[in-house]
Parts: structure tokens; C-alpha cells; sequence
């Protein structure tokens, strides 16, 4: 699934959806996502992150033209009890300076055993 050039959702059957975000500056989110929790997996192609919660996200850079969303998708992450004071802190500081096009919710969930993404 794809949204209008910013973001686009695989889906992954062990978390929901792969979220792979467009970013002005690669290099400088990355910085900006592990000073914030992250973990840099892989920076090939497309760099490959996992939050504190263990949700797996790419950044990818925007294309010079790429305009910015006019609309946001809605993406909720559900993670353990245990997690989601991490995982609300770093999207907090993450997606307002990074993240074009995307409206997230991140929610407690106390039956959760492992962190979740969906597209709502």
C-alpha cells in the first residue's frame, strides 16, 4: 500500500505494516532517531531503524520535488504496558521535525506481547 509519495505501509505479518518514511535529510534523521531511542539496523539504500518498542521503520529521502502531504495517513502503534512510556516518548520527538504525511497514535495495549503497526 502507498500513500501520496511520503509513506508507504508493506504489509508484515510478525508487526502489521513496515512504515517507510520520507525525510528531507537521511543522514540527519537518523541522527535525530537514534539520539531518541532508535537503533540504526542497516544504512543501505534505505536506512533501517527499530524504535525502543521494537517497531522497524525505513527513512528514505524525499525526492527534491516530492511536495509536502496535504493530508496525513493514520497509523496506530500498540505496544506492551511495559514499552509504551519509551515508545510515546520517542515518536514524540521524532515525527514532528521528520516525518511528512503521517498522523501517529501510539497506544498501551496490556495484552500486547510485542509492538504493532496499522494503518486506521
Amino acid at each position: 500500500m502507498t500513500g501520496p509519495r511520503w509513506t508507504s505501509a508493506v504489509v508484515d505479518g510478525r508487526s502489521g505494516v513496515l512504515l517507510e518514511l520520507h525525510v528531507d535529510d537521511v543522514g540527519r534523521a537518523i541522527v535525530h532517531a537514534t539520539e531518541a531511542g532508535a537503533v540504526l539496523l542497516d544504512r543501505g539504500e534505505r536506512a533501517v531503524l527499530r524504535s525502543p518498542a521494537g517497531v522497524t521503520f525505513h527513512l528514505v529521502a524525499a525526492a527534491p520535488d516530492e511536495p509536502r502531504a496535504t493530508s496525513a495517513v493514520a497509523a496506530r502503534i500498540s505496544v506492551p504496558s511495559r514499552s509504551a512510556n519509551a515508545e510515546l516518548s520517542f515518536w514524540d520527538r521524532v515525527k514532528p521535525s521528520e516525518i511528512r504525511g503521517l498522523d501517529l497514535v501510539v497506544e498501551r495495549d496490556p495484552d500486547a506481547t510485542e509492538a504493532r503497526v496499522e494503518l486506521v
